[in-house]
C-alpha cells in the first residue's frame, strides 16, 4: 500500500500523462484566443469537449518527452502553427523563436501498428525535450500557450491528490484520485495502478535475481569441473595409452553416471521438501493455519470446489461479517462472539487440512531418504565391479563417468533454474486489480435535488424515446399478422426461423446438399410447412402452368433456400422438378446444388452456340440449369430471343414443375426481364426485417410488369410471437419429432437411388 504513493510510482505516472505540462490558452486562427489553464488530458474529457465544440479542435495528440530527466526546463511557451506543414516553438516572455518543427513517423505509443499505418507527427526538439504535436484542422497562426511545471511539486501535487485506503483488516485496498475532469481522474487512477504494478514487479524481479545465486554458483562450478574432466578425457586418449573400452564396461560406466545423477537429483528434490515442510509448520503455528491452494494440481477444472477452498471462502465471508458487525457492536457483543466462536472452528478445520499435508510431506521425504540408501547401495556394488576393471581401462572409464556424471548434473541444474523461473514468475504478480476505476457519472460532492431532477427529465424522456422506437419499428418493418391484409395476396406458407441445432448442422454439415433443410432437418414441422407450400403452389397454378419465378424485394430473404427446397418436396410427391438459376450475378443455386459457376449452363445457352445442360442434382427427379458463368451484365443477357427460345422449349418439356430463381426485384433489373415470359411469381419475405416500403416498391414494379404474384412465403417467422398464426398452421401438433428413418438414413437411401454423376448430365440442342 505504501508503495503506492511513493516517489518511484508517482513520477513514472508524471512522466506518461505528462502531468507538469499544463495548456494555458488555445489560439484558433489569428484572432479567438481560450484561457483554458488546464492539463492536456483535461482536454480529452467530453465535457471540456463539448464546451468549446464550436469555438476550437483540440489537439488529438500533444506531448512532451525529457531525454534527460535531470534537466527538465521550466517556464513558458507558446507552440505556433507556422504554415501547413509547419510549427514552431517561441518563449513566451519576448516571443524569440526557439526551434522549429520536422515531420517525424517514428514516435508512437502503440508499438503493434505497422511502420506503413503509423502516423506522421511533427516534432520540436529544444534541449533535453521534445515535443510531438498532431492538430489537424488547425488554422495558421493557431496557437497553444503551455508552461512546463516544476516537476517535484507536480509530484507531490499528485501524492496529495492520491488518497489510499485499506478495507477493515482484509488484503483489498482502495486508490482515489481526486481531479475536476471525470475522464483524467479515471485515466489518472488507472494509471497509478499500472505504474504501481510496474514497480512492484520490477522489484519482484530484483528478488528472483537473488534467488538464483545459489543455483547459478553451482552451475558454474559443474561446468567448469565439466569442461576440465572433458580435457582430462581428452589428454588420456591423446597420451595413446588406450582409445576406448568394451561394451560391458561402457555399460558399466553409463549406469554408474545415471546412478550419480538420480542421487544429486533426489537430494535436491529432499532439499527442498524439507525447506517446504519446515517453512509450512512454521506458519501453521504463527496462524493457526496455511493456504495449501498452490497444492491444485495444474488443469483441474474448478480447483475453486475443493473442501479446502470451500472453507477458505468460509472464512473469508466470517472475517468480513466481522467487520460489518463491529461497525454496529463492539467485541465483546455476543454476535460478534459467534462470529469468532464460527472464524476459531473454521481455522481449526484447516489445521487439520493442514496437518494431513504436513503428513505427505513427511511420507515424500521418508521416501526420498530410503531412495538414497538404495542408490548408495547401488553404487557401491557396481563401483567394485569397475575396480575389478585393468588398470588402463579403470582409468579411462573412471575419466568418462566423471564427464558423464557433471554433464547430467549440469542439465539437472539448468531444468532447476528453468523450474525456479517459472514458479517465480508464477508469483510475480501478487497484485490483483477488484474493480478498475471508471468514469464517475456524479462529482464526488453530488447536488442531490439536481440529480433527482435530472433523473425525472432524463427517465421521461427515456420512455418517450422507446415508445417512440419502438412505434418506429412497429410501422417501418413488414409484420407476420398484417402481411396479407396489407398486400391482399395470400400467404402460401409460413417458414419458421431455423432452431439454433438446425443451423449448428446446415454450418457444420460436410455433405453436398447440406444447406437443404428438407434432406437433413429432423424436425418434422419445418418439412410440414414446405409440404403446405407445395400443395397450396399447386392449387394456385392449375394444370396448365408449370412454370413459376422466385423473388424477393431485398437481398438476405432467403428465396435460393425456399427454391432448392421446395423442388426437393415436390421431387417427394414423385413429380419431375426443373431448377433454373437466373441470378447470374451471383449463382447461389448452383452454389447449394453442389455445382462450379463456371460449369456449362444458362450464360453458355444464351451467349455462345452450346448446348442446354441439365444436371441431375439431389434427387434424380430434379435438374438444374446452372447459372453457367458468373456476369455483371445479366439484364443484356437475358433479354434476348434465346431467353425466350429457352421457355418455349421448357414449356414442351415433361417436367411438372419449372422453378426460376432470380435476383432481388428492386436490385436489378433482371427479374422484371424474365416477367416477360414468365407471368407467375412467389414472394418471399421476411416479417420483422424486410422493409414494408420496400416490399411495396417492389410489388409495384411486378404489377407494373403485369405478371400474376400467386402467393407469398412468409420466411423466418417468429411463429410464436404470431397472434394470428400461432395455432392456424398447427405448429403445436407434436412435429418435433422424427417418425420414421433418421434423417441420415434418408438421405443416404436417396442418394442410393439417384446415383449421381457429375458427368452423366441430359443434353438438349439448341433449338
Amino acid at each position: 500500500m505504501q508503495l503506492v504513493t511513493t516517489y518511484s510510482v508517482m513520477s513514472k505516472v508524471v512522466d506518461q500523462l505528462n502531468l507538469f505540462c499544463t495548456i494555458e490558452s488555445i489560439k484558433w486562427g489569428s484572432e479567438n484566443s481560450y484561457n483554458i489553464n488546464r492539463n492536456y488530458i483535461d482536454l480529452l474529457d467530453p465535457a471540456f469537449r463539448l464546451n468549446y465544440i464550436n469555438k476550437f479542435i483540440v489537439p488529438i495528440k500533444f506531448e512532451i518527452n525529457f531525454s534527460d530527466t535531470s534537466h527538465r526546463q521550466t517556464g513558458k511557451y507558446i507552440l505556433r502553427k507556422e504554415s501547413a506543414t509547419n510549427f514552431i516553438l517561441l518563449n513566451a516572455i519576448d516571443e524569440r523563436v526557439l526551434s522549429k518543427s520536422i515531420m517525424d513517423s517514428t514516435f508512437n505509443t502503440d508499438d503493434t501498428i505497422s511502420s506503413a499505418e503509423r502516423k506522421i507527427f511533427f516534432k520540436i526538439k529544444i534541449g533535453a525535450f521534445s515535443i510531438f504535436i498532431d492538430w489537424p484542422g488547425a488554422p495558421v497562426k493557431s496557437e497553444i500557450l503551455f508552461s512546463i511545471n516544476d516537476y517535484e511539486k507536480t509530484v507531490t501535487d499528485l501524492q496529495k491528490s492520491t488518497k489510499v485506503t485499506r478495507e477493515g483488516k482484509t488484503d483489498i485496498f482502495y486508490i482515489t484520485y481526486s481531479s475536476n475532469s471525470q475522464t483524467s481522474s479515471a485515466l489518472v487512477a488507472n494509471t497509478i495502478v499500472d505504474k504501481f504494478r510496474e514497480t512492484r514487479i520490477s522489484q519482484k524481479k530484483e528478488l528472483i535475481r537473488y534467488s538464483y545465486a545459489f543455483v547459478d554458483k553451482q552451475l558454474k562450478e559443474i561446468q567448469d569441473k565439466l569442461k576440465q574432466s572433458e580435457t582430462d578425457l581428452s589428454n588420456f586418449k591423446a597420451s595413446g595409452q588406450i582409445m576406448s573400452i568394451d561394451a560391458s564396461s561402457s555399460e558399466l560406466t553409463g549406469f554408474l553416471s545415471n546412478l550419480e545423477a538420480e542421487k544429486y537429483n533426489t537430494d535436491l528434490q529432499l532439499s527442498d521438501y524439507k525447506n517446504k515442510a519446515s517453512e509450512l509448520e512454521k506458519e501453521l503455528k504463527k496462524s493457526g493455519y496455511f493456504d495449501q491452494s498452490f497444492l491444485n494440481p495444474q488443469g483441474t477444472t474448478d480447483p475453486g470446489n475443493s473442501p479446502f477452498s470451500q472453507l477458505m471462502r468460509q472464512l473469508s465471508d466470517l472475517e468480513l461479517q466481522r467487520l460489518e458487525l463491529l461497525q454496529k457492536r463492539t467485541e465483546n457483543h455476543p454476535d460478534v462472539k459467534a462470529i469468532d466462536e464460527q472464524i476459531k472452528l473454521a481455522k481449526s478445520k484447516l489445521g487439520s487440512f493442514n496437518e494431513n499435508t504436513l503428513t505427505a510431506y513427511k511420507i515424500m521425504i521418508n521416501t526420498l531418504e530410503k531412495k538414497l540408501l538404495k542408490i548408495n547401495d547401488l553404487m557401491s556394488k557396481y563401483e567394485v565391479k569397475m575396480r575389478r576393471l585393468p588398470s588402463q581401462e579403470n582409468k579411462m572409464a573412471q575419466l568418462m563417468r566423471q564427464s558423464n556424471t557433471y554433464e547430467k548434473i549440469f542439465t539437472i541444474l539448468l531444468d532447476q533454474r528453468e523450474a525456479m523461473r517459472i514458479a517465480e514468475l508464477s508469483k510475480m504478480q501478487d497484485i490483483s486489480i477488484v474493480d478498475e476505476a471508471k468514469v464517475p457519472e456524479n462529482p464526488s460532492w453530488p447536488k442531490k435535488a439536481l440529480i433527482i431532477l435530472v433523473g425525472l427529465i432524463i427517465g421521461t424522456f427515456t420512455g418517450i424515446l422507446a415508445v417512440f422506437i419502438f412505434e418506429l419499428y412497429r410501422t417501418r418493418f413488414v409484420n407476420l399478422d398484417e402481411l396479407e391484409t396489407e398486400f391482399n395476396i395470400p400467404i402460401l406458407s409460413i417458414i419458421p426461423r431455423y432452431s439454433k441445432e438446425t443451423i449448428k448442422k446446415i454450418n457444420e454439415s460436410k455433405e453436398e446438399y447440406g444447406k437443404i433443410v428438407t434432406l437433413n432437418s429432423n424436425d418434422e414441422g419445418l418439412i410440414e410447412t414446405y409440404r403446405l407450400f407445395r400443395t397450396k403452389l399447386f392449387q394456385r397454378l392449375g394444370i396448365e402452368n408449370r412454370i413459376i419465378m422466385i423473388t424477393s424485394c431485398e437481398e438476405n430473404s432467403g428465396k435460393t433456400s425456399i427454391a432448392a427446397n421446395l423442388a426437393v418436396s415436390v421431387s417427394q410427391e414423385g413429380k419431375k422438378v426443373l431448377l433454373v438459376d437466373c441470378d447470374l450475378r451471383k449463382g447461389d443455386l448452383t452454389k447449394i446444388l453442389g455445382l462450379s459457376t463456371q460449369d456449362s449452363g444458362l450464360v453458355n445457352y444464351l451467349t455462345k452456340d452450346s448446348n442446354l445442360n441439365f444436371y441431375p442434382r439431389a434427387s434424380k427427379l430434379i435438374d438444374i440449369l446452372p447459372v453457367g458463368g458468373l456476369t455483371n451484365d445479366s439484364g443484356t443477357i437475358l433479354n434476348t430471343p434465346k431467353m425466350k427460345l429457352l421457355i418455349s422449349i421448357l414449356e414442351e418439356s415433361d417436367y411438372d414443375l419449372i422453378i426460376f430463381d432470380s435476383p432481388p426485384v428492386t436490385r436489378v433489373v433482371d427479374p422484371l426481364i424474365l416477367a416477360q415470359y414468365i407471368k407467375d411469381v412467389i414472394l418471399v419475405v421476411r416479417p420483422d426485417m424486410s422493409l414494408i416500403e420496400t416490399v411495396r416498391w417492389g410489388m409495384q414494379e411486378l404489377n407494373q410488369a403485369k405478371v400474376k404474384i400467386k402467393g407469398i412465403i412468409a420466411n423466418g417467422a417468429t411463429i410464436e410471437h404470431s397472434y394470428y398464426y400461432k395455432y392456424r398452421y398447427g405448429y403445436g401438433y407434436g412435429y418435433g419429432g422424427n417418425n420414421g428413418k433418421s434423417t441420415s438414413s434418408k438421405l443416404q437411401e436417396l442418394k442410393s437411388v439417384i446415383g449421381l454423376n457429375e458427368q452423366n448430365n441430359k443434353s438438349i440442342t439448341n433449338g
